[in-house]
């Protein structure tokens, strides 16, 4: 069984120097939490909710025969120590794996998507803006000597490498305590003018990571960090972004009749939405009551403020259940390969016409076409980001769905 968690990227568009829309960082206040069950347990933790971000606690969901793991992210006060102010706290420690041997596992915020049975992490979420430099408030404990490191690249896909291009890049390594909240800026150097389509942001407690093999990290347990008030730093733009709207619900299958809220954080900020899945804008259906999920939509929300740049857009499929429910065995016998692919391509072989729709396991709708004849057909999924994602196939007879990763 493959454990696979995606958090959803925000998209929006950097248009020029006159006319651009800068891209939020989104949640970097970090005030959005969500509970999650332990394995086979009523017991919870707390992990971040926005998409955008993930950490290592996923292994804490993990049956023992897969080696459940520790907790390592964990909600703490918020920089300002005022009720409902929060921030991530991130503490170094170990999983046990087998009767004599020790993973270690630093504690982690990132843009990034763990793969269980891989041991290994994806980094990098969809971003088409190019920040100047990242901005917050940090604080660190060491252990032993141990470092903290604050990370951002910058991608572009690169067709005729056929892999992804380095273009901006940040990393601060802290290697002393830091006891009280301390501001951070970093410039980030660029070293191409093109446009990216992708980019990480890390925060991690030990600074021997080593995320593409997870049995290879290296530090000290009990090294603990926070982070707070996070965000992208644009030069001759607006001081200030609108954050970012969150929805209530977490995207993906609900039940028929669900109700859906859209808050921002942004006091007096206006927040405007789709249902059909094209860009939102202050001219859009402005948000003034709950939305009620009675069919599959795919919602997408911005947040407008006088003076303020607008937010960047904030998306979510919801799949009401009944519409999943009947499994239609033809379309389930469908074959997809190369399952991984490095390059994005894949060849689907269907046996009936049917609807394709591609959906991230976070819920966002990528793409989506009919499939009018049954034979052989190609998934192009090389303009987005590695990452796992749900091929839906559907018709009258019912669904199937199948899982592409996308290297």
């Amino acid at each position: 069984m493959k454990k696979t968690i995606v958090f959803l990227s925000v998209l929006s568009f950097f248009v020029g120097k006159t006319m651009a829309q800068n891209e939020a960082l989104p949640d970097g206040k970090f005030e959005y939490w969500k509970q999650v069950k332990l394995y086979d347990s009523e017991e919870t933790y707390d992990d971040l909710a926005n998409p955008f971000w993930e950490s290592l606690n996923i292994l804490a969901t993990l049956p023992p025969d897969m080696f459940t793991g520790p907790v390592t992210l964990f909600k703490d006060k918020g920089r300002s120590g005022a009720e409902g102010d929060f921030a991530p706290k991130m503490v170094s420690d170990f999983l046990q794996f087998g009767d004599n041997k020790e993973i270690f596992l630093p504690g982690v915020v990132g843009a990034m998507t763990v793969l269980i049975d891989d041991q290994t992490a994806v980094f990098g979420r969809p971003f088409k803006s190019r920040p100047t430099a990242i901005k917050g408030y940090m604080k660190y404990e060491p252990v032993n000597g141990d470092s903290a490191s604050i990370f951002v690249e910058v991608y572009k896909y690169n067709e005729a490498a056929g892999r992804r291009q380095i273009i901006g890049r940040v990393e601060q390594i802290y290697k002393e305590k830091v006891e009280e909240w301390t501001v951070f800026e970093l410039p980030i150097s660029y070293m191409s003018d093109i446009e990216p389509d992708s980019i990480t942001v890390l925060f991690v407690s030990s600074a021997g990571y080593d995320f593409i093999d997870l049995f290879n990290c290296k530090g000290q347990i009990g090294s603990t960090l926070w982070v707070d008030d996070v965000e992208f730093v644009y030069s001759g733009t607006p001081a200030e972004t609108v954050q970012t709207p969150a929805f209530s619900m977490v995207a993906g299958e609900v039940e028929k009749g669900t109700k859906v809220t859209i808050s921002c954080a942004t006091e007096g900020a206006k927040i405007y939405y789709t249902t059909d899945g094209s860009t939102p804008s202050a001219s859009s259906t402005e948000y003034t009551t709950e939305i009620t999920i009675e069919e599959t939509i795919t919602l997408k929300a911005i947040a407008v403020k006088e003076g303020m740049a607008n937010s960047s857009v904030a998306e979510a499929t919801y799949t009401v259940k009944d519409e999943t429910a009947n499994e239609n065995p033809v379309l389930a016998s469908s074959k997809l390969y190369p399952n991984p692919s490095f390059n994005g391509l894949f060849n689907l072989n269907i046996k009936a016409a049917c609807k394709m729709e591609v959906i991230s396991v976070s819920g966002q709708l990528v793409m989506q076409q009919n499939l009018a004849t049954p034979g052989a057909y190609t998934v192009d999924l090389s303009r987005f980001a590695p990452g796992v994602y749900y091929i839906r196939l559907s018709n009258r007879e019912g669904s199937a769905a199948l899982k592409a990763v996308r290297r």
